[in-house]
């Protein structure tokens, strides 16, 4: 190898296809077909299959086989998420896979993290009046860096190192949220409750309907439903002035009722509320607000069973279904204690988020570190 080589002089190009559907001999086969979904990065095999297909649709369509050992890439919807396929299978039009690459010279799992390592890169060249997606030669046009094959090893095992770490982080934040959900139902179920109305319990108000065209880079931070989802997520600015009901404070519970149903508590400061998500008030009864966040959940599956009018793209719910769902509440003392129990367990949680942090800036300073 020279200082540097293109992706294009490693490997052949694949392009996938999808199969009509409305041939019913194309489906119901032994080949495992996927799409951008099934590209998490790693392995994947016949359990990640989308769909089945038959030979008949290998022949007749633009669907075709990509042979074992060969990497998957994301180039419309999922730009940049790879995946190494353990066995033959076929893809989607959404995906090209790098066949022929040789063993002897490249570890496949290097590439990988190579391509994702350009991911922001491709994203910006992504073209498109409807679906964005990148040509097969930008992706052919990347320079791989010049590293021999013992030095590929040792670098995807120190990634995957940092990978494994992060990926127990977040199985432990998961088994942390389970267990204040097991406990949950634990106190439910051994106290008396009374079913009670979620509109007898507080007041909900609706946010504000920013447009593009009011979003700033100064005044208070607007909180969309991705803020609330995604701690990394972007914010929107708004400097100018709104009546003072759409501001949120440090301790409001909030509620998201389209896209992602879900009630948070805001430890943000003051903001500005978008649309679609509530703000409570609570001003109808005595109830802990750390208790009401998880009997939201029946409640906003309650409504969500009961919308009307609902879009599969646009997940979202009713005022007035929200409001006629009912939770069980058992004495505020109860609630109490759940609350502190909850606030002992966040305590695990906040050391638990603090060492995935570190262990995401790690893999990131790898990743500059060996790819650029």
């Amino acid at each position: 190898m020279g200082l540097s080589t293109a992706l294009k002089n490693i490997c052949a190009f694949q392009s996938g296809g999808t199969p009509s559907k409305a041939n019913s001999a194309y489906f119901g086969g032994n080949i495992p077909w996927i799409t951008t979904v099934a590209l998490n990065g790693h392995s994947i095999g016949a359990e990640d299959a989308v769909d089945w297909i038959t030979e008949e649709a290998i022949k007749e369509s633009a669907a075709k086989i990509v042979p074992a050992g060969s990497i998957m890439v994301g180039t419309r919807v999922g730009i940049g998420k790879v995946a190494i396929n353990t066995i033959p299978m076929s893809t989607s039009q959404d995906i090209i896979s790098l066949i022929g690459i040789d063993s002897d010279c490249w570890d496949t799992e290097f590439l990988c993290r190579f391509i994702q390592s350009k991911s922001a890169f491709l994203n910006t060249q992504a073209r498109g009046a409807t679906i964005k997606g990148i040509k097969i030669e930008v992706l052919a046009g990347l320079e791989l860096p010049d590293v021999p094959l013992q030095e590929q090893h040792k670098i995807v095992h120190v990634l995957n190192t940092v990978s494994d770490v992060i990926t127990a982080r977040q199985i432990q934040l998961r088994i942390l949220d389970d267990l204040i959900k097991a406990r949950f139902v634990e106190m439910s179920k051994s106290s008396i409750t009374t079913p009670t109305r979620m509109g007898d319990v507080a007041t909900y108000r609706n946010g504000y309907a920013f447009k593009p065209t009011d979003w700033t880079t100064e005044g208070l931070p607007i909180i969309r439903i991705q803020n609330l989802n995604d701690r990394e997520a972007l914010y929107n600015h708004y400097s100018g002035t709104i009546d003072s009901k759409y501001q949120v404070h440090t301790g409001d519970i909030l509620v998201s009722w389209a896209t992602h149903l879900e009630a948070y508590l805001w430890q943000g400061g003051d903001a500005w509320l978008n649309q679609h998500i509530f703000r409570v008030k609570f001003d109808k009864m005595q109830i802990n607000k750390i208790y009401y966040i998880y009997s939201t959940e029946d409640a906003l599956r309650q409504a969500f069973k009961n919308a009307h009018g609902f879009k599969p793209t646009m997940e979202h719910i009713k005022r007035s279904d929200f409001e006629d769902a009912i939770i069980l509440l058992p004495p505020i003392e109860v609630q109490n204690q759940f609350a502190t129990f909850v606030t002992q367990v966040d305590k695990s949680k906040i050391v638990v988020r603090k060492a995935l942090d570190e262990s995401r800036v790690l893999y990131e300073s790898l990743m500059q570190k060996y790819f650029g």
